[in-house]
């Protein structure tokens, strides 16, 4: 099955003939003009600029913008449109069920639980999987306990399975408002290093990353809560991780790092498995094939976080790192459960517009210098 039974979906289906428009339901009013200028509700609220007594990182070079996690930021509960106050109390959220967020890669694991955990907070939740009957399974317990989840087929590596999703999330729900990049796969087991399987981790992990989100950038909803890319990532992409000097002085230099200097630095990798020279080069030593393939989405982070500033797109992208979490990735081994990273993952894709920053990276709970990306 490659949707939602249309009985279940938050989404009406849209009419085959005229050209489908976006359509409103009881749960989401898809804007009749360019998703991007379509107003979020409670945008402006007594918990935004709320600082929490726990500030993360405080000496942060002038790179970074300053961030402070809002005080509500850290006791977020699980109840629609409302965050605890510094009182204990509640107060109204910048979000709404009208509010669209895309997980990708949720059938399982932590981007199953971020689904589950922003459906919980009352949003509207389009969950992807590749395979359509387990991407199904995953959503319909969901939508039993009331929750405002929508399945659908998305294969981020496949160019046709993207255009495809991309135009019936704009035909059919209008936008979105919060994009989770969370698809990634490894065939490493936790104690091995095989690159065998390279050209699809990057194909997968930051070429598939890449395309979705260019596809899905002119549906973002403009609003004064700005919109959101949460890349999930991994340390084993930070430029500490890379021995060559060359790669590591290419990547640093923020004024001359562009989207083409990242291709080509993963066609090179590509290039060096191919001809057996990879392992010489400097690349990572640990998962090496999808710590570069992290370490290009880590980049393309920064550089999209950049285009979009000097663009004046109110749309922030950053990456978070969850840390070695019990998985089927990582084979049961881990830290931290899916449901916790999911927790902390949700809380940053729904920071207090005053408390947003861009072109971050989130080490579990802590953002990083450039100098760690």
């Amino acid at each position: 099955r490659s949707a939602s039974p249309a009985s279940q979906s938050p989404f009406r289906p849209a009419p085959a003939t005229p050209p489908p428009a976006p359509l409103a339901s009881p749960s989401l009013h898809a804007p009749a003009v360019d998703p991007r200028d379509a107003p979020l509700v409670g945008s402006d609220g007594p918990c935004q600029g709320a600082v929490s007594h726990a500030v993360i990182n405080p000496s942060i070079l002038p790179a970074f913008p300053a961030i402070r996690l809002p005080r509500a930021f850290l006791f977020l509960p699980a109840r629609p449109a409302a965050m605890a106050d510094a009182g204990g109390g509640t107060c109204r959220a910048w979000w709404s069920r009208d509010t669209v967020a895309v997980v990708t890669g949720a059938n399982r694991g932590i981007g199953h639980s971020v689904a589950a955990r922003l459906a919980e907070h009352g949003l509207t939740v389009v969950l992807t999987a590749r395979d359509g009957e387990r991407g199904e399974a995953a959503a319909a317990p969901l939508r039993d306990r009331g929750l405002a989840v929508v399945f659908r087929r998305l294969d981020v590596s496949d160019p046709a399975s993207v255009a495809a999703f991309a135009a019936w999330l704009r035909d059919t729900v209008g936008g979105l408002d919060i994009l989770v990049n969370n698809a990634a796969v490894s065939f490493n087991e936790i104690d091995t290093n095989s690159v065998e399987h390279a050209e699809t981790v990057l194909n997968t992990n930051f070429y598939g990353t890449k395309l979705l989100t260019e596809a899905l950038l002119p549906l973002f909803r403009r609003s004064p809560a700005t919109s959101r890319i949460l890349n999930i990532s991994s340390q084993l992409g930070l430029l500490n991780k890379v021995r060559n000097p060359s790669l590591r002085r290419l990547l640093l230099d923020e004024e001359t790092l562009t989207e083409g200097k990242i291709e080509a630095m993963v066609s090179q990798f590509l290039a060096q498995v191919k001809d057996g020279t990879w392992a010489e080069n400097g690349w990572p030593k640990v998962w090496t094939d999808y710590a570069v393939s992290k370490l290009a989405v880590n980049a393309y982070t920064r550089v999209l976080a950049r285009r979009l500033q000097s663009g004046g797109e109110r749309v922030s992208v950053n990456c978070f790192c969850p840390g070695f979490t019990r998985t089927d990735m990582t084979k049961g081994w881990g830290k931290r459960t899916a449901e916790e990273v999911a927790d902390f993952g949700a809380r940053l894709a729904l920071l207090p517009p005053g408390e947003l920053p861009t072109g971050t990276f989130f080490k579990w709970r802590t953002p990083q210098l450039y100098s760690k990306l």
